[in-house]
């Protein structure tokens, strides 16, 4: 069974260099996520869009374009992230998922 799952990794990972972005499935406390556009794996770090992202974590996230920049806020404080932190796929701010 381990030989089935990394081989699986693998070959999203030879795909992603090969073919560009690879759709994911995200889950949040054991539930799937559905966004629009999909998170992807790209050059073998996992984006989700920033919105979707903070709003299935339960955190308001509100954009700046006088700054280009998006606020994501929580009871503990607010954290700006700038555009150029992220990628863009159809317009959607994307960052890269924590560890």
């Amino acid at each position: 069974m381990r030989v089935l799952i990394v081989a699986g990794l693998l070959s999203s990972i030879l795909v992603t260099a090969w073919a560009g972005d690879v759709p994911v499935k995200v889950y949040v406390d054991g539930r799937p996520q559905t966004y629009d556009p999909a998170a992807r794996l790209r050059n073998g770090t996992v984006y989700v869009p920033l919105r979707q992202g903070a709003e299935s974590l339960g955190v308001q996230c509100k954009w700046q374009p006088q700054t280009n920049t998006a606020q994501i806020c929580t009871d503990r404080g607010c954290t700006i992230i700038r555009k150029s932190e992220g990628i863009v796929v159809d317009g959607s701010l994307f960052r890269r998922c924590a560890d």
